[in-house]
């Protein structure tokens, strides 16, 4: 049943994709992790590369973080890592604490 809201979630959030203004940064951030539930990795990062820096937040790095960790895809993951600490956003306690986590452990 969770299969089947976050297809349809998905499914909607592609029909508006192109209008600008009628998706949030939350909304990128839930249809990217969404993609990434599904197994639809080649969606995700075709979706990843497409979307504006803007719209990029501290939970959708986090998803593109696990799925490239998952996918034993070191370079992509820490290429995402790095555009993160790069980035202007401003990361909660949590996501400090895994930057630092990540930055200390790359070989």
């Amino acid at each position: 049943e969770a299969d089947i809201y976050k297809s349809e979630y998905c499914r909607i959030v592609e029909d508006c994709q192109g209008k600008e203004g009628l998706l949030s940064e939350r909304e990128y951030s839930h249809y990217l992790s969404y993609l990434i539930g599904l197994k639809q990795h080649g969606k995700a990062e075709q979706f990843w590369e497409q979307i504006p820096e803007a719209s990029k937040n501290e939970s959708a790095y986090v998803a593109m973080m696990k799925m490239y960790h998952g996918n034993g895809d070191k370079d992509m993951f820490y290429k995402c890592l790095d555009e993160l600490s790069k980035s202007e956003i401003k990361l909660s306690s949590d996501g400090l604490k895994m930057l630092r986590y990540w930055q200390e452990r790359r070989v």
